[in-house]
């Protein structure tokens, strides 16, 4: 037959069910606000049966605890960091596209059109009288007001860029510091786990947590080993296990900025490629700024200081020898010294040249004066019949939206450098735009790359957003639900005890009267 005291071990075994499942919904309770963590769930199950000899049939033994799971979508996991890598590649694109944008603050006051616009006007009121000091300080202030424009540009894009080198510099940190984060977890959940009997949920959820956040740095691929994840970044194992493949930086000289590289050991370092999540597009953007933006406004300022020289060296200047000279560059860039030197342009970052800088007598330097058709002097002028010809001054203002000066001046400008080292540097000019026109698709296709990223972001933001919602519904803690579990499992227990102790006193009863 059973034994005697059988009930009191079911009445047991229900007091510790119900004691751990009341722990448990206190440890909800707790971790109701904690991020990344999941509800818990004590799974209960009826404990193995006992075969009574001389009775047809088994008789419970009352319930046992199966295990202590967390409640989590695998399949959700998987989803969400997807979108986290895309959707915090393409915030970050967003928001250096929507910097860049407020750089060059068109339209508005300050601006490069403005600045552009001034300088023609000042040509063009030099046209009245070109002996005028006045109207050629003028030409000569416009003309440093748009030099500081395009250098304020040149400083905030390169600044730009090194904010983005630093944010590499920090991504790579980030990276490398969760990676030993995970390794660590997986030495502490394969101890627990190892022999199959308990769950690391709290460890777990860590783990998981760390895991988002990585996914928003890059993109990784996760085998999921029971016990322990290995991550591969692009085919390379950032995790495995507890080993730990670091992501280091190197600088390159001729770039100006910090490369990836897996270091695999202190002489063994390979180059590294990310093109997703936040580093990928730090690395992206910090390219396109360079090479796209920045390059596209170091052609445009090259081709108008070259256009403007080209145009201001046809023109003359009466010396101070009362000799008729011709024109000398009207900008050159940051640096330069020598009037002689041919304009070489590494950068948009130019300036009026210092002789025509150079006080009152640089403003004689402005060459107005220029030869008509016939390629001589048109006696046009109040002075006399040279001094106030404004042939040249008038062809600088011209170009503004003249397209067919333009097309000559450039023409002529292509076959100067034809053949040499600046068309194998930077190419022929492109001719048939106005320096406006072509600064308008600039700003126009920086404007639509711009705005397309934001309506991906906000997508990809939404789609991040209703599954996170989806998982939240899953594993968060619910409140209304915890309180609900509390008082089924208090009064479990309390039945528990009411049977433990009714047990109690029929043992006590048959006690009493077998020993009285």
């Amino acid at each position: 037959m059973r034994s005697t005291f059988a009930g009191l071990d079911v009445a047991r075994k229900a007091l510790a069910t119900q004691q751990y499942a009341l722990e448990t919904t206190l440890h909800n309770v707790a971790n109701a606000n904690s991020p990344g963590y999941s509800r818990q769930r004590v799974e209960m199950g009826a404990d193995y049966p006992v075969i009574v000899p001389g009775y047809n049939g088994i008789i419970g033994s009352g319930v046992r605890i199966d295990a202590i799971i967390r409640i989590r979508d695998e399949f959700l996991d998987y989803q969400i960091r997807n979108e986290f890598t895309i959707s915090s590649y393409r915030e970050y694109c967003a928001t250096v596209l929507g910097r860049l944008e407020s750089f060059f603050n068109e339209p508005g006051e300050g601006g490069l059109k403005e600045a552009m616009n001034r300088f023609y006007d000042a040509w063009q009121n030099l046209t009245r009288d070109v002996t005028d000091s006045s109207l050629r300080a003028e030409v000569r202030a416009s003309a440093d007001v748009f030099c500081n424009v395009l250098n304020s540009f040149d400083y905030q894009m390169s600044q730009l860029i090194k904010d983005m080198d630093a944010a590499v510099q920090a991504s790579v940190n980030s990276i490398n510091t969760k990676a030993q984060q995970i390794a660590a977890l997986n030495y502490d959940i394969f101890m627990i786990e190892a022999e199959g009997k308990y769950y690391a949920n709290d460890l777990r959820d860590r783990r998981d947590l760390l895991l988002d956040e990585l996914s928003q740095l890059c993109e990784i691929k996760i085998i999921d080993e029971n016990n322990y994840v290995t991550i591969t970044v692009n085919g390379v194992r950032l995790v495995s296990h507890t080993d730990v493949t670091r992501l280091g930086v190197a600088f390159n000289p001729e770039l100006g900025w910090h490369e990836l590289e897996w270091v695999f050991g202190p002489n063994v370092k390979l180059a590294a490629d990310i093109q997703s999540g936040s580093l990928g597009a730090q690395i992206q953007m910090r390219h396109d700024v360079q090479f796209v933006y920045r390059a596209a406004m170091d052609a445009f300022a090259r081709e108008f200081a070259m256009t403007i020289n080209y145009q201001h060296r046809q023109g003359y200047y009466i010396d101070e020898d009362g000799d008729w000279e011709q024109g000398i560059d009207f900008f050159v860039p940051s640096g330069f010294d020598d009037d002689e030197a041919a304009f070489q342009p590494t950068a948009f970052s130019i300036r009026v040249n210092p002789l025509i800088m150079n006080g009152l007598a640089g403003l004689d330097l402005i060459a107005a004066v220029g030869l008509d058709e016939d390629e001589e002097f048109s006696p046009s002028g109040p002075d006399g019949p040279y001094p106030g010809n404004n042939i040249n001054a008038l062809r600088i203002a011209q170009i503004r939206n003249n397209k067919n000066l333009l097309a000559q001046i450039q023409e002529g400008i292509n076959d100067e450098i034809s053949g040499t080292w600046l068309e194998d540097e930077f190419g022929l000019i492109y001719l048939g735009n106005t320096f406006e026109e072509k600064y308008h698709t600039f700003l126009l296709e920086l404007g639509i790359r711009a705005d397309s990223n934001f309506r991906l972001y906000e997508t990809s933001s939404y789609q991040t957003k209703m599954l996170e919602q989806r998982r939240s519904s899953i594993s968060d803690v619910s409140l209304d639900e915890e309180m609900t579990n509390m008082i089924r499992f208090q009064q479990a227990y309390a039945a528990a005890a009411r049977l433990s102790a009714a047990l109690n006193d029929v043992l006590s009863i048959l006690m009493e009267r077998v020993f009285r």
